[in-house]
């Protein structure tokens, strides 16, 4: 089986979710996959630093918040 990761708005998410329920069961699995506010903090805070032009690289993001 494959794997896709979405990342989409809010407002189209509920949408897009209702689609996919409509598929045969047994061949797609919905997970959603919580992540702690201090991770979403620090993904919203990375993206501020892109913008800005700042890099870091892969590893030192994710050394940095623990994961």
């Amino acid at each position: 089986m494959r794997s896709l990761y979405l990342s989409v708005d809010e407002h189209v998410y509920g949408k897009l979710v209702d689609f996919l329920k409509l598929l045969p069961a047994k061949q797609i699995k919905i997970e959603e996959i919580a992540c702690s506010k201090e991770l979403k903090k620090e993904i919203a805070e990375r993206k501020k630093e892109i913008r800005r032009g700042e890099f870091i690289t892969h590893k030192k993001f994710w050394d940095k918040i623990g994961v």
